[in-house]
């Protein structure tokens, strides 16, 4: 498996996608680039104060902040987003949340009603972030959408540029030896095909890597650029951790590093699932290109079909439990907001559902693949 792990690292595949990969990733850094400054008033902001928000120590925080403010055309002030945190820390109710996302998906009937119903059961956490300060926590002014940068754009770019690399390694190099014109030598015995095994490995393992590596420069970068400070430690709840201008409300304790961490995490194992998943392909089609296609035509139909399909009924929920849905909720697992919505265990219940199949269909593409005559 060493020297198949080093066969991976060595190709230029790997590296071409991660310099592509890094690449993009600048440019969406670059894009919130604008916002530095402001990061560095409000930390300082929040250094000299660390004081919880209200009506009186938003005028200090005001006070520090708005001399950098220019009013722009279609974005809020800092004055109007601090008076639209402070009626939220009052009066943000579960119901308004629900009534936002409903609104957002133009959802109808039992959709709805399970929307209303589930975003319900949020009204505790809201509670018991007012009473414990969470809710009040200061961080960096939302007016610009800046902690979309992390909540949304990092996770779902690094997830797919992960997915696309464990994919791609693993159908090149399982189909290798079939497209080489070797495997009539290699796979002549027993032995040799467990060859195969060190390649689904090895695959696997760099896929990882990859995933890690992208996030890490990714996030390595963005903390250079806009040095949070302290403000890492702002709890998950707070009234100006925002992300299209509503909190993000997470049902387990997370600080904005914390939050960070389990998106990576999730990440980490969304590619695994989607690297395994090409191999059942390529072992039966014993060709990348085909099985790539194949692939990315299913994923194609299941994404139709899914964001296509009656908001109506509450089944439309029950068809996002498939590994597509789930990597394209990148950024915003394990929390709820005016704009997204995740279930009590959805993303729990989708790798394991989906890991179970996929390990079937891993284990019944192997167990042919020893017995077949090629």
């Amino acid at each position: 498996m060493r020297e198949e792990w080093k066969h991976q690292m060595c190709s230029p595949l790997f590296w071409g996608i991660l310099v592509g990969s890094v690449l993009v990733n600048l440019w969406i850094l670059a894009n919130f680039g604008g916002q530095r400054e402001l990061v560095f008033r409000s930390r300082e902001a929040w250094e000299q104060l660390r004081l919880p928000l209200s009506e009186d120590s938003a005028e200090l925080y005001l006070d520090a902040l708005e001399p950098m403010d220019e009013k722009e055309t279609g974005v809020p002030t800092f004055r109007q987003i601090m008076d639209g945190t402070l009626y939220m820390l009052k009066e943000l109710d579960s119901e308004s949340l629900a009534e936002a996302f409903s609104s957002s998906l133009m959802l109808e009937g039992e959709a709805k009603e399970y929307v209303k119903e589930e975003y319900g059961k949020l009204e505790k956490i809201l509670e018991e972030n007012r009473q414990n300060g969470t809710a009040a926590s200061f961080f960096v002014p939302g007016s610009r959408n800046f902690f979309e940068l992390f909540s949304r754009w990092i996770p779902l770019f690094c997830t797919l540029e992960g997915i696309l690399a464990g994919v791609l390694l693993m159908m090149r190099s399982v189909s290798e030896t079939f497209s080489t014109g070797t495997a009539n030598v290699v796979y002549a015995t027993k032995a040799g095909r467990k060859i195969q095994d060190s390649q689904r490995r090895a695959a696997a393992s760099v896929g990882i890597l990859f995933a890690v590596c992208i996030w890490g420069v990714t996030l390595l970068t963005a903390c250079v650029l806009f040095p949070l400070g302290s403000l890492w430690k702002t709890p998950i709840g707070s009234m100006m951790v925002l992300d299209s201008f509503f909190p993000i409300i997470s049902r387990i304790s997370l600080t904005a590093a914390g939050y960070i961490g389990v998106e990576f995490v999730i990440s980490l194992f969304t590619v695994l699932l989607f690297s395994y998943m090409s191999f059942s392909l390529v072992t039966r089609n014993k060709n990348s290109f085909v099985s790539f296609v194949q692939m990315g035509l299913g994923c194609t139909v299941i994404y139709t079909v899914t964001s296509l399909f009656p908001k109506s009924s509450r089944f439309y929920f029950a068809m996002q439990y498939n590994p597509v849905d789930l990597a394209r909720k990148a950024g915003h697992w394990m929390v709820s907001g005016g704009t997204f919505f995740s279930p009590p265990h959805y993303e729990a219940a989708v790798l394991l559902l989906w890991g179970g199949v996929v390990g079937a269909a891993v284990y019944a593409a192997r167990r042919r693949f020893m017995a077949e005559d090629l």
